[in-house]
């Protein structure tokens, strides 16, 4: 009699709830941008990295598009996270918050690049760049309270943040195009510490007191 042999069947994947599901996915997704062009990452590439079943990114985000506006939400708040951190440790050791440097910046930089060239990606598939907005927004108005909380005043915290963010991106992008040199940026950035270490003198020849 033949020896019959048992087919092993393939273990459940333990079943995670939907926040968590989402999480993973939007951790998998951040992960890969790492290692990825957008355009050459398939959700079965996400869904093998969160190991859950890629049917589940249309049931919680909806459609691709949808996850990748998710992760630039995500990136964001990363950003935030990671400076708040950082403010957090200089001020716990005694050190400058915010020295004469783009130092703080630095910190959610790799977080606001890959939110950028995410933003991108999206606008080029046809997402209204108007819905990005809202968010963008926030992450500036952090970035000035960080100026408030150094005796800045709001009007010239919200115009140094709004520069700040706006420096950020075009050297990830805009500064190629119109073939401006590390050198320039770095003298760009020079500049922008200046004005924020002359903050007050700026505002009341400005009348912004």
């Amino acid at each position: 009699m033949a020896n019959s042999k048992k087919v092993a069947t393939p273990a459940k994947k333990p079943r995670v709830s939907k926040e968590d599901a989402v999480q993973l996915f939007l951790d998998a997704t951040i992960s890969i941008l790492k290692e990825k062009a957008i355009l050459d990452i398939t959700l079965q590439d996400i869904a093998d990295r969160a190991d859950l079943n890629h049917g589940y990114v249309f049931r919680y985000f909806g459609t691709r598009l949808d996850l990748f506006f998710a992760v630039t939400e995500e990136l964001a708040q990363l950003a935030e996270n990671a400076v708040t951190s950082e403010i957090e440790r200089r001020l716990l050791i005694g050190e400058a918050v915010i020295p004469l440097n783009f130092s703080l910046a630095e910190v959610g930089r790799t977080y606001l690049r890959q939110r950028q060239a995410v933003i991108q990606y999206l606008v080029t598939a046809g997402v209204d760049p108007t819905r990005f907005s809202e968010t963008s927004r926030k992450t500036t108005e952090y970035f000035a309270q960080q100026f408030v909380n150094l005796g800045m005043n709001e009007r010239m915290a919200i115009t140094q943040a709004t520069k700040l963010s706006i420096l950020l991106w075009a050297e990830g992008s805009v500064a190629s195009i119109f073939g401006v040199t590390k050198n320039e940026v770095d003298d760009i950035r020079a500049l922008s510490v200046d004005m924020i270490v002359h903050a007050s003198d700026i505002s009341k020849r400005l009348g912004w007191d």
